[in-house]
């Protein structure tokens, strides 16, 4: 991604603050999985935060966006994913690396642990090429509901995985 995505990120994130900016982000995170081919959930508030399936790919998701260098990954986030595990699902968490040059950082959850982590430390339990994928879409999908984003909010987005 670029400094205009940065910027458009930014933008949100000031006028609507930081839980309603990490409501946005999720929901256009599952916006730009299925711009890549996945079908997802589309529910709000249900665990996992995203659920997404192509193929025999399939993704149970937490979605995480912080404003700083550093994430917590608590207990219950890493205990949510475990039942998917168990049914052949993929257990993420997603981060949204939040500098002039953002990334989403699409994290093994079976190799984390609770605690506060370095954002930047974190891409040692990456998936890359899913990584590659999303970060590729994602600035489009960006572009094409930041106007909903910023007038409309999360509720706006929600609309559009009904």
């Amino acid at each position: 991604m670029n400094y205009e995505v940065f910027r458009q990120l930014e933008k949100i994130r000031k006028k609507h603050g930081p839980q309603e900016f990490g409501r946005i982000c999720q929901i256009l995170l599952e916006l730009t999985f299925r711009q890549i081919g996945f079908r997802t959930r589309g529910r709000p508030v249900e665990r996992p935060d995203i659920s997404a399936e192509r193929g025999s790919e399939g993704y149970a998701i937490e979605v995480k966006a912080p404003s700083g260098t550093s994430i917590s990954i608590d207990q219950d986030d890493l205990d949510g994913l475990k039942d998917f595990e168990n049914k052949g699902i993929s257990p993420v968490i997603a981060v949204l690396a939040f500098k002039s040059n953002p990334a989403w950082l699409l994290l093994n959850a079976r190799r984390l642990k609770p605690g506060k982590h370095n954002v930047t430390a974190l891409r040692l339990y990456s998936l890359a090429g899913m990584e590659q994928e999303i970060d590729n879409a994602f600035p489009g999908v960006l572009g094409r509901y930041l106007d909903l984003a910023m007038t409309k909010k999360s509720r706006g987005l929600w609309e559009k995985l009904a």
